[in-house]
């Protein structure tokens, strides 16, 4: 699908397959699409239009949102304990640090962290996507540094 210029793909959480490390770099890109239109539509509510502050809450919010994202819709939607969904239809392992030489996004034993401290709790806790959207607004609207 093309909206202006921006090219878009459907955004899937789904572990029909495992996701090759080539393919990340598209997911980031689809992920970063996802936090500018999250971004642009909570503007669009608070009748903010400044670019500046817009270009500024998508470079803070990018990473959080696309952890928080992943990580509910994995909680809901998948049955296997030591994956992540992401989405492009497909899912990484626990261990995907280690076995490719260039993991991207999920260096640093983000998908075992994911897993541990976010998957495992959202599962227990059975997060309703209501609750899951609420959240996303206030990752976005949350200043903090990192």
């Amino acid at each position: 699908m093309v909206g202006g210029n921006i090219i878009y793909f459907q955004m899937r959480y789904d572990s029909f397959r495992e996701v090759e490390a080539g393919e990340l770099p598209a997911i980031a890109h689809r992920n970063l699409i996802a936090a500018i239109d999250w971004v642009d539509h909570l503007f669009d509510i608070i009748d903010i239009q400044n670019l500046d502050d817009k270009v500024a809450t998508v470079k803070h919010c990018f990473a959080p949102l696309m952890v928080f994202a992943f990580s509910v819709v994995t909680a809901k939607n998948a049955k296997q304990p030591d994956i992540v969904c992401v989405c492009n239809f497909g899912h990484v392992k626990r261990d995907c640090c280690l076995r490719w030489t260039e993991p991207y996004h999920f260096a640093n034993r983000l998908a075992e962290r994911s897993i541990d401290e976010l998957i495992s709790p959202f599962r227990r806790m059975n997060i309703k996507e209501e609750e899951a959207a609420l959240m996303k607004a206030i990752i976005i609207a949350n200043p903090c540094e990192f």
